[in-house]
């Protein structure tokens, strides 16, 4: 786990900024449908971590 430490200020960087987007672009969509969108950007967005993360420690290391 000590390996992706780097990566947590990156993903709340990234919340932030999908919740602040999220109320620029959504503001009239219920609080339900934006929770939905957010938990589906962060599920894609720690795949794509893990995925490139799996790739990097297989070629670096």
């Amino acid at each position: 786990m000590k390996q992706n430490s780097g990566l947590v200020p990156l993903a709340a960087v990234f919340l932030i900024v999908v919740i602040i987007l999220m109320n620029l672009v959504f503001p009239a969509l219920a609080f339900r449908w934006k929770m939905v969108f957010i938990i589906a950007i962060l599920g894609i967005t720690g795949a794509l971590i893990m995925a490139w993360s799996k790739r990097r420690k297989d070629g670096g290391e």
